[in-house]
């Protein structure tokens, strides 16, 4: 990709990837590519953790849910709702906000059907107890405001400032961005952003102003940042996950002898559609 547009290997100055094993040794090698460690990874690893107390409801639910997925549990399902079973997916957290979020939904109706049609479509060994559906109504609450976390951390223009593997290097990027002093292991961490030069410059020309005014005017500088902007570096790889999603989905099989530089440009309108619409197009035909 660098090749492609003439670009050094130095011009790379960091990287957002998940923390697996792999990447935080590659971050924590002497003289290797800065590593900002992906926050959606972070959360879904955070969520994790606390859904195990949970565990037991969520695989009963799975099973009563995979139970009414069947031929015979869709259809005695569609006798009081037209609401249609969701599983689980264990490598997306978010599934398991769904699949919770649906059972509420279905637990009234499942409840107002008959005992002996429960009992003849074998669903009913697999209900969950009065206590247990409270309980999950409970986790709906909390998954509730997880999903939020997770859509925030979804959005284009967040920054880490906003999400306060490598803790000195995050810190310092918040701080950069708060306009804060940099502890020294931050300092060494953000080395790649600093500028090459410090300057100054004057706000009010000496020459507006009179020889007394010049005496006692303290002189009022505004110091350029010994760091390079930074809010351009992304708390996530969200983005750029989904962009390569989004490009597999354009260079289908059917699509393979497409010419590259025609899918960069198909892949450039998409990214940047919100800038360009039909009278940009009807401008640059004429």
């Amino acid at each position: 990709m660098l090749s492609c547009y003439n670009k050094p290997w130095e011009a790379v100055h960091f990287m957002v990837a998940d923390n697996c094993n792999v990447n935080q040794y590659i971050g924590r090698r002497e003289g290797a590519l800065t590593m900002v460690g992906c926050a959606s990874h972070r959360l879904n690893l955070a969520v994790s953790d606390y859904l195990i107390d949970y565990e037991t409801i969520l695989n009963k639910i799975h099973a009563l849910i995979t139970k009414m997925r069947t031929i015979k549990g869709r259809a005695i399902l569609r006798r009081v709702t037209d609401l249609s079973p969701l599983l689980r997916n264990d490598t997306r957290w978010s599934s398991t906000h769904e699949i919770v979020k649906r059972y509420t939904k279905l637990d009234p109706a499942l409840n107002s059907l008959a005992h002996g049609s429960l009992v003849d479509f074998e669903i009913q060994p697999l209900m969950l107890r009065r206590a247990e559906s409270e309980r999950s109504h409970a986790l709906l609450k909390l998954l509730n405001d997880f999903e939020g976390v997770t859509k925030t951390l979804q959005r284009s223009a967040l920054t880490l400032s906003a999400i306060v593997n490598n803790i000195a290097l995050e810190s310092g990027i918040v701080k950069l961005q708060r306009t804060e002093v940099l502890s020294p292991t931050e300092r060494v961490a953000c080395a790649d952003f600093r500028l090459s030069e410090v300057s100054t410059r004057q706000l009010t020309p000496p020459s507006e102003l009179s020889i007394v005014q010049q005496a006692f005017k303290r002189r009022k500088v505004v110091k350029r940042s010994r760091y390079a902007d930074v809010p351009f570096v992304p708390p996530t790889s969200n983005e750029c996950e989904r962009f390569f999603s989004a490009a597999k989905l354009v260079y289908s099989d059917l699509r393979k002898r497409m010419d590259a530089s025609t899918l960069e440009m198909l892949m450039f309108l998409m990214y940047n559609k919100d800038m360009w619409d039909g009278y940009t197009v009807e401008a640059v035909r004429r």
